[in-house]
């Protein structure tokens, strides 16, 4: 049976691609597919409608760092670096990438990547401006594969600023699952494998929005 190994996704920490990858809209292409629409190309950069959703404006500066993404009422959703590369007509996510709420103009998330992986800090805020949520990433690399963990402080807030959830994650070895495309079947195939997972560890603790200690879990 013929596999290539496209996409990784471990089971515990499903949410974090799903939730970062809806909350950064990134389209990385830019001409050369499909039928999208060129606004501007000049000494500055590119900026173009691209056919997948034309609801948004791209901009991408002529050396590759900038990536700006604009919706039609000119209100920029998202910006970030992609690391001055290239990959014939598609870029990636180096560095530093920030989403805003488009109405107040307040981030969103804040977070880095490299090479489009999602790595170190997180955060996410409500939009008041308050921070809602803050975690790290790391890539763990192993002989076959890389996989993308929660790992240290984890810290989740109410929006009136005060601590909701306070713990740590560790990475440990167990069963996960990960995405493979299979060719004889033309998609892709959850399969188990044993891999770094994230797991909280040591004591986490709960509190109510007055700050009173609700509870606390102790994870070994």
């Amino acid at each position: 049976m013929k596999i290539l190994l496209l996409i990784l996704s471990l089971t515990f920490s499903s949410l974090i691609f799903s939730q970062t990858e809806k909350d950064i809209p990134f389209i990385g292409y830019f001409g050369g597919y499909g039928n999208y629409k060129n606004l501007k190309n000049d000494s500055t950069g590119y900026l173009f409608i691209p056919n997948i959703d034309t609801n948004i404006i791209v901009f991408i500066s002529k050396n590759y760092t900038v990536y700006k993404m604009y919706d039609r009422q000119s209100n920029l959703i998202l910006e970030g670096d992609i690391g001055g590369r290239i990959y014939t007509d598609y870029c990636k996510r180096f560095g530093k990438w920030i989403a805003y709420y488009p109405t107040t103009g307040k981030p969103k998330v804040i977070g880095y990547y490299y090479a489009d992986q999602p790595t170190g800090l997180w955060k996410y805020f409500y939009p008041n401006g308050q921070l809602k949520q803050t975690y790290s990433l790391a890539q763990i690399q192993t002989d076959s594969f890389t996989l993308t963990c929660k790992v240290g402080l984890y810290e989740e807030f109410y929006e009136t600023g005060q601590l909701k959830i306070n713990g740590f994650y560790q990475t440990a070895w167990d069963t996960t699952t990960i995405k493979i495309y299979n060719f004889d079947i033309g998609d892709f195939k959850d399969t188990l494998i044993i891999g770094p997972v994230s797991k909280p560890f040591g004591v986490w603790k709960f509190y109510k929005e007055n700050g009173e200690l609700e509870k606390e879990e102790e994870h070994q």
